[in-house]
């Protein structure tokens, strides 16, 4: 006679593993993303045109000591800045409410030139990417979505 035994043991013991390693990756992909988002969000801040400082202040998150201690200044407040985590924080969405940033973006002021936020997020987009392995640093399709990313 002939058997064939199956060990539900095993089995119970790959599927954890591959449950904690599930569990790695996300944690590894949200970690990226939070890097790289806030990597974002200082480039964007950095390159924003300054008059009274509102629209700089304005762009990304606001914490808590933000709120409590009026740090952000310039007439910036809450409900002018996008910050959304999304899908287990594997989505986040960053911006501006305020009305001339998208000017500014334009080109509207002679501090920076036109697609300043465009250029941070591509950047941002491409940096997140390579992290996550997602593509060849080595590629002529990466070296000119970066030089686009860098120098417009």
């Amino acid at each position: 006679m002939a058997a064939i035994t199956v060990d539900h043991r095993e089995l119970k013991q790959l599927a954890a593993d591959v449950s904690d390693a599930d569990k790695a990756m996300v944690l590894a992909a949200q970690t990226a993303l939070k890097v790289t988002s806030f990597a974002v969000e200082k480039r964007v801040k950095l390159e924003m045109p300054v008059d009274t400082g509102r629209a700089r202040a304005s762009w990304g998150h606001w914490t808590a000591a933000d709120l409590v201690l009026g740090r952000k200044g310039n007439d910036a407040g809450p409900g002018d800045s996008v910050w959304r985590e999304e899908a287990g924080g594997l989505s986040i969405t960053q911006g501006s409410n305020v009305e001339y940033v998208e000017a500014l973006n334009s080109g509207h002021s002679r501090q920076r030139a036109a697609g300043f936020i465009d250029r941070a997020g591509l950047f941002g987009q491409l940096t997140l990417e390579e992290e996550l392995g997602l593509i060849d640093p080595l590629s002529q399709a990466y070296a000119g979505r970066r030089y686009l990313a860098l120098f417009g």
